[in-house]
């Protein structure tokens, strides 16, 4: 198993006018205003093609797994650097975003390839969507199917899916709240995804790095807990 974690951010303010223009016209036709929440001014971090991927947590289990954060960090020296975060945590930093994700990608193939499964929570909504197109529009092959059929469980396997039944049941409910339902450590402390773009522009790169892969645990202690409880009915009923 590899669990992973996205952290994107995006500047509305920076974007093309006419990109700005186009956006809210789209909120204003559903009755947004540019003051309320909803806005696209807010949540420019969550825009395909636009986002940029700014950190990806990678967490493989405790006891021999990878543990790895890759941070995208502008105004790096060079184009590659590592570090290291609290208890041997490689952190790898990146100038360049299509570098970042070329290690994803070329991390995630890998693992693919060695039989292990790539976990998410919400990932087939959101990270894997993302991921491929920022790659696609930086010129980087996402090599990895992370968008596969609903109930897919390899070489991908969301989470939130298998939680939701794959759509049987129309709540859904975020990885705090399974968190704290399956007695899992909280990734949501010192740092918060609504947090995040500011913490970018701060230049606060090693929090987010954290932040990421505090996610990716968290998803993995998760998939840990049902991995032998729910997900073997899921894969019964897909073979069937």
């Amino acid at each position: 198993m590899l669990a992973f974690d996205i952290e994107t951010y995006a500047d509305f303010a920076g974007l093309p006018a006419s990109t700005r223009a186009y956006l809210t016209r789209r909120d204003e036709a559903r009755g947004i205003g540019p003051r309320d929440r909803r806005a696209v001014a807010h949540k420019a971090g969550l825009l395909p093609g636009i986002a940029r991927v700014i950190a990806i947590g990678l967490w493989g289990g405790e006891e021999g797994g990878e543990r790895v954060s890759l941070s995208l960090v502008p105004d790096l020296p060079h184009e590659r650097a590592e570090a290291f975060l609290e208890g041997g945590v490689r952190l790898l930093r990146f100038r360049r975003e299509a570098d970042l994700l070329a290690d994803f990608w070329a991390r995630s193939e890998a693992a693919v390839r060695s039989g292990r499964r790539l976990v998410s929570f919400h990932g087939r909504g959101f990270d894997g969507p993302i991921l491929a197109l920022r790659s696609a529009v930086l010129g980087v092959r996402p090599s990895v199917q992370l968008v596969g059929r609903r109930s897919a469980t390899r070489p991908h396997l969301d989470l939130a899916e298998l939680l939701s039944f794959f759509g049987a049941r129309r709540e859904r409910y975020g990885l705090d709240y399974w968190c704290a339902a399956f007695q899992i450590g909280s990734p949501k402390q010192e740092l918060d995804g609504a947090a995040v773009g500011a913490a970018f522009e701060e230049g606060r790169h090693r929090d987010i790095a954290r932040y990421a892969l505090e996610d990716a645990r968290a998803t993995g202690e998760l998939y840990l807990r049902l991995a032998d409880t729910l997900l073997p009915l899921a894969e019964s009923a897909d073979e069937g």
